[in-house]
């Protein structure tokens, strides 16, 4: 397992994209579906799981509909969330859908190279915690 810094990798990935702030953000309006912010967030992971090996078993947990972690780093990975909208994900095919619980996941301990959950806690009612 590896941890990453997050806030100090976008930092820095903030400060690099100068002139390309505009484009991007014109690209968005466009494409309504990506979101710059998103893809800022996901770069340092892109980052870490670029030179780790093939066949790495990742779960995205709270992933949704829209691809999760695989929509930014071409990956084979699991994405959990309680439910899915089975047309988005025809978009994503390296996602494999399971539909449960981040509460009650259900793998095996030890099952799994890198846990992932992003952008999902603000989904939780204080109850769920």
């Amino acid at each position: 397992m590896f941890r990453l810094d997050a806030g100090r990798v976008q930092t820095g990935r903030l400060r690099r994209l100068g002139r390309l702030a505009g484009p991007l953000a014109r690209y968005q309006r466009w494409n309504w579906a990506w979101r710059l912010e998103i893809a800022l967030r996901y770069q340092p992971i892109a980052d870490a799981l670029a030179d780790r090996p093939a066949g790495l078993r990742i779960l995205d947990v709270g992933c949704g509909s829209k691809g999760g972690v695989t929509s930014y780093v071409p990956r084979p990975a699991f994405g959990v969330d309680v439910t899915f909208d089975r047309e988005r994900l025809q978009d994503h095919p390296l996602l494999t859908a399971v539909v449960a619980s981040g509460a009650a996941l259900p793998f095996a301990d030890d099952s799994l190279d890198v846990v992932l959950c992003l952008d999902t806690l603000e989904h939780l009612t204080p109850a769920a915690w």
